[in-house]
Protein backbone atom coordinates (compact mmCIF):
# COMPACT_ATOMS: atom_id res chain seq x y z
CA UNK A 1 0.00 0.00 0.00
CA UNK A 2 1.49 3.40 -0.72
CA UNK A 3 0.78 5.79 1.45
CA UNK A 4 0.78 9.36 1.30
CA UNK A 5 1.28 11.91 4.84
CA UNK A 6 1.42 15.06 5.40
CA UNK A 7 5.75 14.62 5.00
CA UNK A 8 5.12 13.95 1.42
CA UNK A 9 3.99 17.53 0.91
CA UNK A 10 6.87 18.58 2.93
CA UNK A 11 8.50 17.56 0.40
CA UNK A 12 10.28 14.31 1.36
CA UNK A 13 12.62 16.39 3.78
CA UNK A 14 14.45 19.48 2.76
CA UNK A 15 16.64 18.18 -0.02
CA UNK A 16 13.35 17.10 -2.32
CA UNK A 17 12.68 20.91 -2.43
CA UNK A 18 14.04 22.75 -5.79
CA UNK A 19 12.44 26.15 -6.32
CA UNK A 20 9.18 25.57 -4.28
CA UNK A 21 8.45 22.54 -5.80
CA UNK A 22 7.75 19.08 -4.79
CA UNK A 23 9.55 15.87 -6.52
CA UNK A 24 7.84 13.13 -6.70
CA UNK A 25 9.01 9.19 -6.96
CA UNK A 26 8.69 7.82 -10.32
CA UNK A 27 5.51 5.79 -10.96
CA UNK A 28 4.02 8.10 -8.07
CA UNK A 29 2.35 10.56 -10.20
CA UNK A 30 0.71 7.77 -12.24
CA UNK A 31 -1.01 6.65 -9.00
CA UNK A 32 -1.84 10.00 -8.06
CA UNK A 33 -3.40 11.14 -11.67
CA UNK A 34 -5.96 7.88 -11.14
CA UNK A 35 -6.97 8.69 -7.86
CA UNK A 36 -7.72 12.15 -9.00
CA UNK A 37 -9.60 10.85 -12.50
CA UNK A 38 -11.63 9.29 -10.13
CA UNK A 39 -13.40 12.04 -8.72
CA UNK A 40 -14.39 13.50 -12.53
CA UNK A 41 -13.37 13.26 -16.03
CA UNK A 42 -10.05 15.82 -16.33
CA UNK A 43 -7.73 16.91 -19.34
CA UNK A 44 -3.90 17.55 -18.88
CA UNK A 45 -3.79 20.58 -17.58
CA UNK A 46 -6.81 20.35 -15.31
CA UNK A 47 -5.16 17.93 -13.90
CA UNK A 48 -1.95 19.96 -13.62
CA UNK A 49 -3.68 23.01 -11.90
CA UNK A 50 -5.78 20.64 -9.55
CA UNK A 51 -2.60 19.73 -8.17
CA UNK A 52 -1.56 22.92 -7.49
CA UNK A 53 -4.58 24.40 -6.17
CA UNK A 54 -4.68 21.31 -3.63
CA UNK A 55 -1.00 21.74 -2.41
CA UNK A 56 -1.02 25.41 -2.50
CA UNK A 57 1.28 25.56 -5.24
CA UNK A 58 3.71 23.69 -3.66
CA UNK A 59 3.34 21.06 -6.17
CA UNK A 60 3.00 21.85 -10.15
CA UNK A 61 4.12 19.02 -12.45
CA UNK A 62 5.38 19.76 -15.52
CA UNK A 63 3.79 18.89 -18.59
CA UNK A 64 5.91 17.03 -19.60
CA UNK A 65 5.34 14.92 -16.84
CA UNK A 66 1.81 14.61 -16.92
CA UNK A 67 1.27 14.30 -20.18
CA UNK A 68 3.66 10.99 -21.06
CA UNK A 69 1.77 9.58 -17.63
CA UNK A 70 -1.57 9.76 -19.05
CA UNK A 71 -0.29 8.57 -21.88
CA UNK A 72 0.90 5.36 -20.35
CA UNK A 73 -1.99 5.26 -18.13
CA UNK A 74 -4.07 4.72 -21.52
CA UNK A 75 -1.78 2.16 -23.10
CA UNK A 76 -2.48 0.35 -20.17
CA UNK A 77 -6.11 0.90 -20.25
CA UNK A 78 -6.39 2.60 -16.64
CA UNK A 79 -7.50 5.55 -18.62
CA UNK A 80 -9.58 6.22 -21.91
CA UNK A 81 -9.68 10.07 -23.56
CA UNK A 82 -12.21 11.35 -25.85
CA UNK A 83 -11.98 14.75 -27.61
CA UNK A 84 -14.05 17.23 -25.85
CA UNK A 85 -14.24 21.11 -26.81
CA UNK A 86 -10.47 21.11 -28.14
CA UNK A 87 -9.19 19.12 -25.74
CA UNK A 88 -8.46 15.97 -25.02
CA UNK A 89 -10.18 14.70 -22.00
CA UNK A 90 -9.52 11.82 -19.43
CA UNK A 91 -11.23 9.56 -17.87
CA UNK A 92 -10.52 6.53 -15.68
CA UNK A 93 -11.72 3.22 -16.46
CA UNK A 94 -12.71 0.47 -14.17
CA UNK A 95 -9.65 -1.43 -14.49
CA UNK A 96 -7.69 2.53 -13.54
CA UNK A 97 -10.56 1.95 -10.33
CA UNK A 98 -9.41 -1.37 -9.24
CA UNK A 99 -5.57 -0.78 -10.17
CA UNK A 100 -6.06 2.14 -7.70
CA UNK A 101 -7.85 -0.17 -5.08
CA UNK A 102 -4.89 -2.48 -5.78
CA UNK A 103 -2.61 -0.32 -4.79
CA UNK A 104 -3.92 1.60 -1.93
CA UNK A 105 -3.54 5.14 -3.52
CA UNK A 106 -5.55 7.40 -1.35
CA UNK A 107 -3.51 11.06 -1.26
CA UNK A 108 -4.84 13.15 1.59
CA UNK A 109 -5.05 16.28 0.27
CA UNK A 110 -6.43 17.70 3.61
CA UNK A 111 -3.25 16.71 5.51
CA UNK A 112 -0.71 17.64 2.29
CA UNK A 113 -2.72 21.27 2.59
CA UNK A 114 -2.11 21.66 6.26
CA UNK A 115 1.66 20.54 5.40
CA UNK A 116 2.64 22.59 2.24
CA UNK A 117 0.70 26.20 4.58
CA UNK A 118 2.92 25.36 7.51
CA UNK A 119 5.94 24.11 5.57
CA UNK A 120 5.19 27.87 3.91
CA UNK A 121 4.36 29.75 6.53
CA UNK A 122 8.15 28.62 8.15
CA UNK A 123 10.11 28.73 5.14
CA UNK A 124 9.51 32.72 4.67
CA UNK A 125 10.45 33.78 7.96
CA UNK A 126 14.09 31.59 7.46
CA UNK A 127 14.70 32.70 3.62
CA UNK A 128 14.49 36.43 5.60
CA UNK A 129 16.78 35.00 7.89
CA UNK A 130 19.08 32.92 5.43
CA UNK A 131 19.41 36.58 3.57
CA UNK A 132 20.38 38.22 6.79
CA UNK A 133 22.92 35.64 7.65
CA UNK A 134 24.60 35.54 4.49
CA UNK A 135 24.66 39.48 5.01
CA UNK A 136 26.68 38.34 8.50
CA UNK A 137 28.81 35.81 6.76
CA UNK A 138 30.11 38.56 3.77
CA UNK A 139 30.29 41.64 5.56
CA UNK A 140 30.53 40.93 9.22
CA UNK A 141 33.98 40.90 11.04
CA UNK A 142 34.74 37.86 13.50
CA UNK A 143 32.67 39.36 16.26
CA UNK A 144 29.78 39.54 14.36
CA UNK A 145 30.81 35.65 12.84
CA UNK A 146 31.22 34.50 16.63
CA UNK A 147 27.56 36.04 17.38
CA UNK A 148 26.04 34.75 14.48
CA UNK A 149 27.87 31.12 15.80
CA UNK A 150 26.31 31.36 18.84
CA UNK A 151 22.80 31.93 17.88
CA UNK A 152 22.96 29.60 15.36
CA UNK A 153 23.59 27.29 18.00
CA UNK A 154 21.07 28.73 20.72
CA UNK A 155 18.60 28.43 17.93
CA UNK A 156 19.38 24.79 16.85
CA UNK A 157 18.74 23.74 20.92
CA UNK A 158 15.35 25.58 20.58
CA UNK A 159 14.38 23.25 17.36
CA UNK A 160 15.46 20.36 18.76
CA UNK A 161 13.48 20.79 21.86
CA UNK A 162 10.18 21.44 19.81
CA UNK A 163 11.22 18.08 17.69
CA UNK A 164 11.58 16.08 20.18
CA UNK A 165 8.83 17.45 22.35
CA UNK A 166 6.45 16.06 18.79
CA UNK A 167 8.48 12.84 18.77
CA UNK A 168 10.58 13.16 16.27
CA UNK A 169 14.34 14.33 17.17
CA UNK A 170 16.79 13.69 14.26
CA UNK A 171 19.94 15.51 14.44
Amino acid sequence: MIEFTPEDWTLRGLHALRGNRVRTHRGDIGLIILCTLKEKPMHGYEIIRTFEERSHGFWRPSAGSVYPTLQLLEEQEFVVSQELAGKKVFSITQKGIEHCKERGVAPSWEGKQRSALNFRGVMEPFQGTMKEIRKIIVEGNESDIANLKQVLSDTKVQIDQISSRIGKTKS
